[in-house]
């Protein structure tokens, strides 16, 4: 649920001070005038103004001046983009802040274990309704007594659609709720400019009203790398209207088409250059080659429509290679060809293919551990911003990504990404993995094929997820059948397979026995 959080980076050094100087701000913080507003400001503006990153350096500063205080602080940032439920829901806000209050505040906390345990004797403990954590929030946060408490929400917009305004409604309850029993409660949320919101009696401030200091420190900070983006700053500047990320993708523009190029090109480029993200980011495709445009459609359909969230580098990699139409029959051809590249090189790919679209970060997600480089993490893959995967999902660029006869760009990125899969599990090395897997007398491990650990990470995504896809694309009765037929598969022998690239000694006892006994799935199964 924190993933989000932690993927935004860290304010530009003196950029967003401007509101902590601000009028709406001074007054939410030191409750002036609280009778007005009852402890709730709003922070709204444009996709990709900077919200993001300013409620970020908004929390972190709360949190460190009330550090060693009685004073709560908790943050939430709402995640459209991700796979995990709880992370675009009111639930996943409602758990995550009581969560965090629970672990800095006593009092709350001896009020929610009788509770907890009240409720684990008739029934599983982690099922807490909505309601449930609703009245807890208000023990916690609007009850006399309650400590002082600072809670951040960024992205609103993000949650689901049909919550937003009943999430509003809460949190607008429990600040006058707070306001009349005398507890000092300061929520602050963020959010697009956004028709659907309707909400009284709460401070309001734009970012892009704001922000033009800070977008200039931005461009002069890249300037001092490529001192031709200093003649050009205030054209940048005027055209952004406010928003941050339309001023970086267009420096990256600048340093990849401008060496050698006249003052005068550069500034024709950037008159020429549409104002609007979505024009914007359609423009970076411009006269996009064939195998590019393959590579793209790749690379964002696995993003969009795996089932795991951020996507591992490595995954998408063997991914994209496997896609439909596949030229290697064997993970070894692959890698002996002129797109297999090492973890190094595969960075550069990403940015490259996605002309800056899709970044790589280092995650720590538990789910990766064993593959963790030192302390840097493992690689994973993820959009720079929520308005690209809307752009791809629900925009004009949906029409780079080859959608179904139909039109759907879903149904289409879950076949392409089954296909992948059914692709790889085709080769050489794989066929021969699935008949160790199905025979007993070949059971051993010294008959495994010799496969590489980092290629062998798609066959990990593939056992969990390939009958989801192949569900999710809607292949009509005689498709799938055909399909599974072709690859004479079944979830247990893939399932098989995985155990014995892990466990081999054990697979070998556990695939011998069910075979023996002419059963068709065993428990460990699963």
């Amino acid at each position: 649920m924190f993933a989000r959080q932690k993927s935004v980076r860290v304010a530009l050094y003196d950029t967003c001070d401007w509101l902590f100087s601000s009028q709406e701000y001074l007054d939410w913080i030191s409750r002036r005038n609280i009778a007005e507003h009852h402890g709730l400001l709003w922070i709204q503006g444009k996709p990709g103004a900077g919200k993001s990153t300013l409620m970020k350096q908004a929390f972190l500063k709360t949190r460190d001046i009330h550090t060693g205080t009685i004073a709560t602080t908790a943050a939430f940032f709402f995640n459209a983009r991700g796979s995990e439920q709880l992370g675009k829901s009111a639930l996943g806000l409602f758990r995550a802040l009581l969560h965090q209050a629970l672990q800095q505040d006593r009092h709350a906390l001896s009020l929610f274990i009788p509770e907890y345990l009240r409720r684990s004797s008739i029934e599983r403990a982690g099922d807490w309704h909505r309601e449930d954590l609703q009245n807890m929030l208000y023990q916690t946060f609007a009850c006399n007594g309650s400590r002082p408490a600072f809670l951040f929400i960024d992205a609103l917009d993000e949650c689901d659609d049909s919550e937003i305004q009943e999430l509003v409604d809460f949190l607008r309850d429990l600040t006058t709720t707070a306001f009349e029993c005398g507890a000092r409660l300061h929520v602050c949320f963020t959010s697009r400019h956004y028709s659907k919101i309707s909400i009284e009696r709460c401070l309001e401030v734009v970012v892009e009203d704001h922000n033009k200091m800070d977008i200039l420190r931005y461009i002069r900070a890249e300037a001092i790398h490529m001192n031709i983006i200093s003649h050009v700053q205030q054209k940048l500047l005027d055209k952004s209207q406010g928003i941050f990320l339309w001023v970086v993708l267009v420096i990256a523009m600048i340093k990849r088409h401008a060496r050698g190029k006249s003052l005068k090109w550069i500034q024709k480029q950037i008159d020429e250059l549409p104002a609007e993200l979505e024009q914007l980011f359609l423009t970076l495709f411009d006269n996009i080659s064939y195998e590019d445009a393959r590579r793209l459609c790749a690379l964002v359909q696995w993003i969009l429509f795996a089932a795991e969230w951020p996507s591992p580098l490595s995954e998408f990699h063997c991914a994209q290679a496997f896609a439909a139409p596949s030229r290697y029959v064997s993970l070894r051809a692959w890698e002996n060809s002129d797109e297999w590249l090492l973890p190094s090189e595969r960075e550069s790919m990403i940015v490259i293919t996605s002309r800056g679209l899709v970044e790589v970060v280092r995650t720590k997600d538990s789910r990766y551990r064993e593959n963790y480089i030192l302390d840097y993490g493992f690689p994973v893959c993820q959009f720079i911003h929520e308005t690209v995967r809307q752009f791809f999902l629900y925009g004009i660029g949906c029409k780079l990504l080859e959608p179904a006869p139909d039109g759907s760009v879903v149904i289409q990125g879950h076949r392409s990404i089954a296909w992948a899969c059914v692709n790889y599990l085709q080769t050489e090395e794989m066929r021969k993995l699935l008949n160790v897997a199905s025979e007993s007398s070949q059971s051993r491990s010294e008959q495994m094929p010799n496969i590489e650990k980092d290629t062998l990470n798609l066959l990990h995504y593939i056992v969990g997820n390939l009958f989801e896809h192949i569900k999710a694309a809607e292949f009509d009765e005689s498709e799938t059948e055909s399909l599974l037929y072709q690859l004479e598969l079944n979830e247990v022998i893939l399932r098989r397979c995985w155990r014995l690239v892990t466990q081999p000694r054990r697979a070998t006892v556990v695939v011998a026995g069910e075979l023996y006994a002419g059963n068709g799935r065993s428990s460990s199964d699963g």
